[in-house]
């Protein structure tokens, strides 16, 4: 969790704005959402936080094309992801806190991971990734959520 304090943590302004929004996801729990912005050299941050938890949770994505690439997954800092056609684990907390991402946007992070690590061995989990992204290959995620915070919505 990250919580900045009264000034930037980037250029020390004391200039800067926070806001806290309690929300109430639809058929979900409710979070609370950081937000920080400094007016003078404009560093901003977001953070989101659950404030409740539900029962685990364990389903699957199916990508089959381009439009299931829409469908938004809410990702928590609980969230254990497995990509079975690239053998990839994904475990909680290596990707960051709380998100909301598309599929596609998902899909685009895990790409940019693996093409950072500059490893051959990951050139063709990268290529069966892109093709993911094309519409020329599928995808299963198997997603586990101890905290019952991840959902497709």
């Amino acid at each position: 969790m990250i919580i900045l304090g009264d000034s930037c943590p980037v250029c020390k302004s004391k200039n800067i704005e926070i806001n806290l929004f309690e929300y109430q996801l639809p058929d979900s729990i409710k979070i609370l959402i950081y937000s920080f912005v400094c007016k003078d050299c404009l560093f901003k941050t977001n953070e989101i936080f659950p404030l409740e938890y539900k029962e685990p949770v364990k389903f699957q994505i199916r990508i089959n094309n381009p439009e299931d690439l829409r469908k938004k997954i809410v990702k928590s800092p609980y969230t254990k992801f497995y990509i079975e056609e690239i053998d990839i684990e994904i475990l909680p907390g290596s990707i960051g806190y709380f998100y909301i991402y598309t599929l596609e946007e998902f899909l685009n992070h895990i790409l940019n991971l693996l093409s950072s690590l500059k490893e051959e061995k990951l050139n063709e989990k990268i290529e069966y990734l892109k093709k993911v992204l094309d519409g020329k290959e599928k995808l299963t995620i198997h997603v586990e959520d101890e905290k019952g915070l991840a959902k497709i919505i």
